[in-house]
């Protein structure tokens, strides 16, 4: 299906095409456009509304990345540049509240471990705000509604884990005390409680 709705939006396009496709920021610029440009002005924005799918642009960043350096793991497009053919583990980091963007790039790379850090409120805090106190629980609650929501249309691979690393402090100015957990995709669908949570010694 995406062939033939390619070429047909190829011919009435030629002339543009063509015009576009003698440099390469042009035709890049054709093709996806820069993000202060709309998806639908561009060839695959257009090609997306024909199909019924929205559109989005680069999405997929992730913090870092650990691979093997063995040669059977690598691509090699020349010496100098390479890349792994496996990911080992893959980390995202969020320092605010909205670590879902993070949690869905980790639903949708594939990797045998995936580590996902961020940030509780301070434990003096929780005690006159009834929001901060119960961030944490509710945070858990809708990252493996979505984890399970993905395993549900695209099942994850079972050897997968999901590292939860959860730092906060007791009060302003002490060190972070971190906690952890970690979940594996036939976890999803079981009830999970905050206690799994447990402190790193």
């Amino acid at each position: 299906m995406f062939a033939k709705l390619w070429n047909e939006e190829v011919g009435p396009n030629g002339e543009a095409i063509l015009e576009a496709y003698q440099d390469n920021t042009n035709w890049t610029e054709y093709m996806l456009a820069t993000n202060q440009t709309p998806c639908e002005a561009t060839f695959l924005g257009r090609l997306s509304e024909r199909m019924e799918l929205a559109m989005v642009r680069e999405q997929l960043r992730l913090d870092a990345i650990f691979h093997s350096q063995e040669q059977e793991n690598v691509l090699r497009i020349n010496p100098s540049v390479t890349f792994p053919a496996c990911m080992n583990v893959i980390i995202e980091h969020e320092n605010g509240e909205y670590v879902e963007r993070e949690m869905w790039k980790l639903l949708m790379i594939r990797s045998s471990l995936k580590v996902l850090m961020f940030y509780d409120y301070r434990e003096d805090e929780k005690t006159t705000d009834e929001r901060k106190r119960t961030w944490l629980k509710k945070k858990l609650e809708k990252l493996l509604e979505w984890c399970r929501h993905v395993d549900s249309v695209w099942p994850e691979a079972r050897n997968a884990e999901y590292l939860f690393l959860v730092g906060n402090r007791t009060a302003a100015e002490a060190m972070p005390v971190w906690r952890f957990a970690i979940v594996k995709p036939r976890r999803f669908f079981r009830k999970w409680r905050i206690s799994k949570l447990k402190t790193l010694r």
